[in-house]
């Protein structure tokens, strides 16, 4: 009878504070967790969320009640280690193609991936500027078609997929013989080192800057050759803003557009400020550096020489740029239109003059 009474009890606890007590021993077993809620504030239609605490609030004697709600069982699940649901639900999405019955075991297996893609040339070869080399990070992300297009959120999706793929456990390293067991971790570290170098933004704008052609600027220009030369440098150009705004959209390639647009076009592209970095085949290793201040003083002589090229390059733009609005056609036009719209001016006003000359 005891037992029975003490099972009602546990019941009823669980039926008042709203989920079962074992739960709750579930995420906190070395500490009593206690719900409660006034069932007067609840209204008959259902649940209404009267407040939200950030901590404890103490209770009658020696009890502590805890504050109840969604935000404090996403605390609880994860103070344990445990996903949430959103987190569970964001994980399952990732995960479905590997899971049903067309799932993949490598990526030579998936119709998506760049290696099955005939278009893909393969990766580019590795880039060495004094003492650092830059392989292809995009490939082995698996981004080797989207490269500097690659969003944030494909570089985090695509390390997920190829980490699980390309995990040495997952690719048989313990039945490998050595010179196989080598290349799997060696790729595996590749791939860890990409999604370093392309997750900080200060590593992949020097990346991209190495891994971006080299832009070739004319120098003879002739208005008959703006368009065919001029445009194509203005677009290579663009994707090295520095800015929040869309650099495509200051390039003017319509021969009849409006001189008002033209105007606007140069008067962007006079303030134009570019991101590119110029790493210096002189560069000092850093990782070299006998103590802080060894490495603060590589690091300052480094910067003077990126910034010295720098200084160069953003000089060479802007004389590109001077360059190509004085043989532009459309601008040449319009200087043409205001030389004579200034001449006929004066004519008339000299007519005008003589004119009232012989009348008087």
């Amino acid at each position: 009878q005891q037992q029975q009474q003490q099972q009602q009890q546990q019941q009823q606890q669980q039926h008042t504070f709203g989920f079962p007590l074992s739960y709750s021993t579930m995420l906190f077993p070395k500490m009593p967790l206690l719900i409660g809620c006034d069932p007067a504030l609840v209204p008959k239609a259902g649940a209404e969320v009267v407040r939200e605490f950030a901590a404890p609030i103490g209770g009658a004697g020696n009890m502590t009640c805890e504050a109840a709600g969604r935000k404090f069982h996403q605390k609880c699940l994860r103070s344990r280690g445990l996903p949430t649901e959103e987190e569970v639900k964001a994980a399952a999405e990732l995960l479905a193609p590997m899971v049903t019955s067309e799932s993949f075991a490598t990526m030579d297996e998936d119709p998506e991936s760049q290696e099955n893609d005939e278009t893909y040339k393969g990766p580019k070869k590795g880039i060495v500027i004094g003492k650092k080399e830059y392989p292809d990070h995009y490939d082995i992300m698996g981004l080797g078609r989207e490269r500097y297009l690659a969003t944030d959120k494909q570089i985090k999706d695509e390390y997920k997929r190829r980490s699980l793929l390309m995990h040495p456990d997952k690719c048989g390293v313990a039945q490998a013989d050595e010179d196989e067991k080598e290349r799997i971790e060696n790729r595996f570290k590749a791939l860890s080192i990409a999604s370093e170098v392309l997750g900080d933004p200060k590593r992949r704008r020097e990346y991209d800057s190495v891994d971006a052609p080299k832009t070739d600027l004319p120098d003879d220009l002739e208005p008959e050759d703006f368009f065919d030369e001029c445009i194509p440098a203005f677009k290579a150009l663009a994707r090295f803003f520095d800015g929040k705004q869309d650099a495509m959209k200051f390039i003017e390639e319509d021969p009849k557009a409006p001189y008002d647009k033209v105007r606007k076009m140069y008067e962007f592209w006079a303030k134009f400020k570019s991101w590119r970095e110029f790493p210096n085949d002189e560069e000092h290793d850093v990782e070299t550096a006998d103590d802080r201040q060894h490495r603060r003083w590589m690091e300052g002589e480094n910067k003077g020489m990126r910034d010295e090229e720098k200084k160069k390059d953003t000089k060479k733009i802007k004389a590109f740029v001077q360059r190509a609005e004085e043989c532009d056609p459309r601008v040449i036009k319009h200087k043409r239109e205001e030389i004579e719209a200034r001449e006929n001016k004066r004519l008339a006003k000299g007519a005008g003059k003589r004119e009232a000359e012989a009348a008087a």
